[in-house]
């Protein structure tokens, strides 16, 4: 599996930990909802590497969103809605060797550029089961 970097755009977050695509569509869209916890806000520390680089990061386990897979304007009909979801908790890096990167990015929004900053959020791939 590949890891590939998540982005939040009016709560819809693409993607996150899939295969590796042959192009953007092969990911499903996923619509992300604030969550809260009773769980205490404690931090560990995460070796994480993406396409940046390796960085030591505090995630603050504590969820703090909740994405599910969504099928959206009827594109994806077939989408499992019960697939594994992703779950986002805060992240902050002592150092931040991507902060001022340029990038290009194209999806069915278009294509824009974009100037890297500090990552804020992990998201990791989870089992949901919906309580009543």
């Amino acid at each position: 599996m590949k890891a590939i970097a998540i982005a939040t755009l009016a709560g819809v977050c693409l993607t996150a930990a899939m295969p590796a695509p042959s192009v953007a569509a092969d990911l499903p869209h996923f619509q992300c909802y604030t969550v809260t916890t009773d769980l205490p806000a404690n931090a560990k520390r995460h070796k994480l590497r993406d396409q940046f680089g390796s960085e030591s990061a505090s995630v603050t386990l504590r969820p703090r969103l909740l994405c599910a897979p969504t099928d959206k304007d009827g594109e994806d009909p077939k989408l499992d809605v019960n697939a594994l979801h992703l779950v986002c908790y805060s992240v902050t890096e002592q150092e931040n060797k991507a902060k001022g990167t340029k990038v290009v990015i194209s999806n069915q929004f278009g294509s824009t550029k974009l100037t890297v900053g500090d990552p804020t959020i992990l998201c990791v791939p989870t089992k949901k089961k919906r309580l009543q």
